[in-house]
């Protein structure tokens, strides 16, 4: 949403804080659907913008503004934004107020406020996320969760942000603060250390079960039954069809099941040397779908980006699967041999998710749309994958 729909709610969002203080920034990207807000202390208004825009044209402009709004002040070229009681000390403890900087994280039901507090030598840096929405609380106290779960288990919660604080605030939207990680890089190659951390998560809460009795399965059927009333008659058959499909090649299957981050993807993980940082931990699940990760890092940034995604780029993803599959879940497991049915979970889940998440069918999502004509296409990447099986 823009600054201006912004600014009422986060009013809203502050405005019953007793012990808040009255904070002032100056505002980026302020026609855009993410604006920033940020200190007017000039070398903590570039941290943020280098924290929390990736785009190197997007941050190039955000600097350029910041520079001439410097030189140039009568013009006023960018606006100030002024909000009493806002509740640095709940979410941050004794963290300087006046170098906090604002984003707003992506429109829709789930959205959330994204706010960086800054350490004075760089390495104490903080940032937490607060719900915007009512209807995305329940994403922030996951990830609030998560965290503190996976934070008790050494050998996860060296990949891991730390958890600092969490809670509601006084208007009643759920809050949560962590230690930042490193800048690193993100690695948009699925390699060694991708293999290392989703192996030690899959060890964190391993099960074996019939898959139409696994947790993952029901979870996607009764979402898939919930949204039918959102879809048109055409996709309603196409979903239906799919979970036909699944119970046919796999119900009666005994499959593995794990912990899975949920939206595993190159700009939710930072990489320092050799060693991966991964957050956004609102999506994870406790029993899910051994592959999803997998497919899910190698996938959804094709698709966001358009990309043709064809039925031989499919087999020879599932290609890689399938030896993904044997390294991190052994030959015996069956995964690797089910590999193509999983493909067709992770493609109906993620698509009942996104309509789920926005409360209707958007037929012009990249997502949405090159998902649902993979599903369209099943038979012709399960024929290739079966005829070049061993």
């Amino acid at each position: 949403m823009s600054l201006t729909e912004l600014l009422p709610q986060l009013k809203t969002l502050c405005g019953e804080q007793p012990e808040g203080s009255t904070m002032a920034w100056k505002a980026l990207y302020s026609s855009r659907k993410q604006p920033l807000l940020v200190p007017s202390d000039v070398p903590k208004a570039r941290r943020a913008i280098a924290f929390f825009i990736r785009n190197p044209v997007l941050r190039y402009w955000g600097n350029l503004m910041l520079t001439l709004d410097i030189w140039l002040p009568r013009l006023q070229l960018l606006p100030k934004v002024r909000i009493e009681h806002f509740p640095h000390k709940t979410i941050f403890g004794n963290s300087t107020p006046s170098h906090i900087a604002l984003f707003c994280g992506s429109p829709g039901p789930l959205q959330k406020v994204i706010i960086y507090s800054p350490d004075s030598n760089g390495i104490q840096d903080k940032v937490a996320k607060v719900a915007l929405q009512k209807s995305a609380d329940e994403a922030i106290a996951g990830e609030a969760y998560w965290l503190h779960k996976l934070n008790g288990t050494p050998l996860i919660a060296k990949f891991l942000p730390r958890l600092l604080m969490r809670g509601k605030l006084n208007s009643e939207r759920q809050y949560f603060s962590m230690q930042s990680l490193p800048q690193g890089i993100s690695p948009k190659l699925f390699g060694k250390p991708h293999y290392e951390f989703l192996r030690i998560l899959a060890q964190q809460n391993p099960g074996v079960s019939s898959w139409n009795q696994s947790q993952a399965y029901t979870r996607l059927y009764h979402r898939t039954q919930s949204m039918l009333p959102l879809v048109n008659d055409s996709l309603r058959k196409l979903w239906l069809d799919a979970l036909t499909e699944i119970e046919r090649m796999i119900g009666q299957t005994m499959l593995p099941t794990c912990i899975i981050h949920g939206d595993f993807a190159p700009w939710n993980m930072r990489q320092i040397d050799s060693e991966l940082r991964v957050f956004d931990w609102e999506f994870a699940e406790n029993i899910g779908n051994p592959l999803q990760d997998f497919l899910h890092f190698h996938m959804i940034p094709l698709a966001l980006q358009r990309w043709p995604l064809r039925p031989k780029t499919i087999t020879m993803l599932l290609g890689k699967a399938t030896i993904y599959a044997d390294r991190q879940f052994g030959r015996e497991s069956g995964v690797a041999a089910a590999s193509g049915a999983m493909l067709i979970h992770y493609l109906l889940d993620t698509m009942t998710f996104y309509v789920s998440a926005s409360g209707h069918m958007d037929y012009t999502h990249p997502v949405l749309r090159t998902y649902t004509k993979l599903l369209k296409q099943r038979n012709q990447w399960l024929t290739t994958l079966i005829a070049d099986s061993p």
